[in-house]
């Protein structure tokens, strides 16, 4: 949810560590979702995943993190049939 207290605590850790106010964070993470069209973190993952704009070993860990995320989707979409 937008503005939530959640969104908030996403901005805090890159804030602290490249040194920025959380509101700097937050405009840019909004600039650069809306310019890719994109709608969430998890698309911008996967965005940068399949345009190969990290590491060889963090694709590797977002790969397999998104498979093991649609994997468990199609388990919870089973147990609702």
């Amino acid at each position: 949810m937008p503005g939530s207290r959640r969104e908030q605590q996403c901005h805090r850790p890159p804030a602290r560590a490249l040194d920025l106010a959380e509101s700097t964070v937050k405009i840019h993470v909004r600039n650069v979702l809306k310019k890719r069209k994109l709608t969430s973190r998890v698309q911008a993952a996967v965005f940068a995943v399949e345009h190969c704009m990290l590491g060889r070993h963090a694709c590797k860990v977002i790969s397999s993190v998104l498979r093991s995320l649609c994997a468990l989707s199609e388990w919870v979409r089973s147990l609702s049939k």
